[in-house]
């Protein structure tokens, strides 16, 4: 019985241990992140006034101690509705297509502004190389307006127009072509890099036999390269290589390809990998595509092409109109003595 009374005892007394350990744990990241409203200030000593006086970096430090209390931060349609006109459209359908997703939206740039509260009550935005940042990306973000905005007003709202879209087509009718193709199967033998004469006269007839097999109906292709085929993406389908273009094939393998009959086999034709049985399917020919199917390709690629340009041509001006001095020996000074501050010369 006493043992049973002293057993039970230890257990409650462990309980209470871990009990205690929780709550200090717990109450201790709070106070890191200074989230406890409820716990009443600790009481600070005149010597730690004076201290905390003498040093208020040391005081930001502390969440708990320094967190400004600021008011309830709202957010409004006014915001969302600015946020969403610097959306693209799909990401605004996406937002919108139901209560569920708009509101998670919300919830996160509810989210944002917290994070960003809790930046500025923690004196983030006071820290310089932040605050260069901050700058670096309002410049940015001004540049890219800027050059939106300008590019918008150049190029003609309708361009390209049908006319242009047709000039570059037939500029350019050798790009809107669907190059000759081919239907290949093959078994492939693989010609080892230390393989000897004798080992590949033993390849050699190790083809030959198996063309004989295919030849005599005892395996058709597509059995036969399943079986000594060692090309692994064909041989799981049968030695279907797919239909490839002929402009793209070895030029080993082009000229006995093409003068097979389709359905033919060809005899072991050798490469620097390997040894190839090809078999020969339907060969499609070239064709040209018509502007109607290129139409929309041509407007982009067009329209990709006017923004570059137009872009390198704003950068040149703006160049011309407020130049920045350079001097190339300055600029070689500042290399070098980066180099030096940062370490960037290690390893060259």
């Amino acid at each position: 019985m006493n043992r049973f009374r002293s057993v039970f005892l230890l257990l409650v007394l462990f309980a209470s241990v871990l009990l205690i350990i929780e709550q200090a744990g717990a109450l201790s990241i709070r106070e890191l992140l200074g989230l406890d409203d409820k716990q009443e200030p600790a009481k600070v000593s005149s010597d730690e006034k004076q201290d905390t006086a003498k040093s208020p970096e040391t005081a930001k430090q502390d969440w708990a101690k320094t967190r400004e209390v600021r008011p309830v931060t709202s957010l409004g349609f006014a915001d969302i509705q600015k946020i969403f006109a610097n959306l693209n459209a799909g990401q605004r359908q996406s937002y919108l297509k139901d209560a569920s997703t708009f509101r998670q939206f919300v919830k996160q740039e509810a989210g944002h502004l917290s994070i960003l509260e809790a930046a500025i009550s923690n004196n983030v935005d006071k820290d310089e190389n932040t605050r260069y940042l901050m700058k670096r990306g309002a410049e940015n973000i001004l540049r890219e307006s800027y050059l939106k905005k300008l590019m918008a007003s150049k190029i003609p709202k309708d361009f390209p127009t049908d006319q242009q879209l047709r000039e570059y087509y037939d500029k350019n009718k050798q790009q809107f072509v669907i190059e000759q193709r081919i239907q290949v199967w093959q078994v492939y033998l693989q010609i080892e890099q230390d393989m000897d004469k004798k080992a590949l006269v033993s390849l050699q007839k190790k083809a030959s036999t198996i063309i004989k097999e295919i030849q005599q109906d005892k395996l058709d292709f597509a059995t036969a390269a399943i079986k000594y085929s060692e090309h692994a993406q064909s041989k799981a389908n049968g030695g279907y290589m797919g239909l490839l273009k002929v402009s793209e094939l070895r030029p080993e393998i082009t000229k006995p390809l093409l003068a097979l009959a389709e359905g033919k086999i060809s005899q072991a034709i050798k490469t620097d990998s390997g040894l190839h049985i090809l078999k020969r399917g339907a060969i499609i020919p070239k064709q040209d595509v018509s502007l109607k199917q290129v139409r929309a390709q041509i407007r982009n690629l067009l329209k990709k092409q006017v923004l570059t340009q137009l872009g390198q041509a704003i950068y040149e001006q703006a160049g011309k109109t407020y130049p920045v001095e350079l001097n190339d020996n300055k600029v070689e000074e500042w290399r070098l003595r980066l180099r030096t501050n940062t370490g960037g010369g290690q390893g060259e």
